[in-house]
């Protein structure tokens, strides 16, 4: 007898460790015009993990650019830029460090009115180091 496969649980993410297969709770957190952004806790690492997983509706130029976002991300080594782990192709996803903090959008959002000039100056700084870092990997290369 064979079963038919009319559903794929979204909510989970497999974790293959040598000899078996784990899997987790997922928990939605974000998103944008290519792929959502999950949530888990791994009990192993004892740490939170991001997800994030193309949309099922992409063309397959959008699904390259996808897969070559996570191709870039994952030669960064900064501690300026979120890390990049690895790619399930059965599922066009990745596994990132997670930021507990939200995105720096959300916590100026939230935080602009308590920020003194010492802390502004500090994540200009932060984010210059980040750009920094992406341009001597050759990304952000002057076009002449």
């Amino acid at each position: 007898m064979s079963i038919e496969l009319y559903f794929q649980l979204l909510n989970v993410v497999e974790v293959k460790r040598s000899p078996n297969k784990e899997v987790f709770q997922t928990k939605l957190i974000g998103g944008g015009s290519y792929a959502q952004v999950f949530k888990y806790k791994d009990p192993y690492y004892n740490r939170w993990f991001a997800l994030k997983r193309a949309r099922v509706d992409l063309t397959p130029k959008e699904l390259q650019r996808f897969k070559n976002e996570y191709e870039i991300t994952r030669k960064f080594h900064s501690p300026y830029i979120i890390e990049a782990y690895n790619y399930n192709e059965e599922k066009n996803e990745y596994t990132l460090e997670y930021a507990n903090g939200g995105t720096l959008a959300d916590y100026i959002r939230v935080n602009n009115t308590k920020l003194d000039m010492q802390e502004r100056l500090k994540l200009i700084g932060q984010l210059f180091n980040a750009f920094l870092y992406i341009h001597e990997k050759g990304i952000f290369a002057s076009r002449h």
